[in-house]
């Protein structure tokens, strides 16, 4: 589809190449650090992208990066200066974004809005605070809604519920993420004394 990609690496304690580092655009710049998480807990990576911008056939606007990894900015209005790839840049010139990741990951990709930015005789897309919260909300409740499709997976089921209330507060998701997080430590304290069980009957 394209040659631009923002990398999707585990590099906990991993050391790669500067422009090929999680947070990265690929082969174009670095992150300005390095926010990963440890094996076992959950990392987001947001992506704002401002789309390149062509007049009568020339670039207008070259289109621009913001990455924030697990909440921390690493790519801080970056522009885009082409494709990507390792060591293979190339001119600016009008395609779509690819999106691709390596390794355990999960992607969502949500509509844009489509507002025309101030270049193009609009508004930068900016959003009140009640538009704001207002989509929030509606993200908190799609987020919500998954969840409940998760039901037999109470893992997968608990990091989404949580996932949730990142966005906005929820009494009855923040009562089921409890029973959930009770129910899987119930579990693992009964594994243990399977556990040692069987070790006492080998004595």
């Amino acid at each position: 589809m394209g040659r631009t990609e923002i990398q999707v690496l585990d590099l906990y304690q991993n050391r790669s190449y500067p422009d090929g580092m999680a947070g990265s655009v690929y082969g174009v710049n670095t992150p300005m650090a390095n926010a990963l998480r440890p094996p076992g807990e959950f990392n987001s990576c947001d992506i704002i992208f401002r789309r390149l911008i062509f007049k009568d056939g020339e670039l207008f606007d070259e289109g621009r990066f913001t990455v924030l990894c697990n909440g921390v900015l690493v790519q801080d209005s970056t522009p885009l200066e082409g494709g990507g790839g390792h060591k293979d840049r190339s001119k600016p010139k009008e395609y779509p974004m690819l999106d691709r990741g390596r390794g355990r990951c999960r992607s969502e990709k949500r509509e844009a809005r489509s507002e025309k930015r101030a270049i193009e005789g609009g508004t930068d897309g900016r959003l009140t605070e009640e538009a704001a919260m207002a989509k929030r909300a509606g993200i908190a409740t799609e987020v919500r809604e998954h969840a409940d499709s998760l039901r037999g997976d109470d893992v997968a089921e608990f990091y989404r519920t949580m996932e949730s209330l990142v966005y906005v507060s929820n009494d009855g998701a923040l009562e089921r993420a409890t029973e959930l997080a009770d129910a899987h430590a119930a579990g693992l304290r009964e594994f243990r004394r399977q556990v040692l069980r069987r070790k006492r009957e080998k004595c």
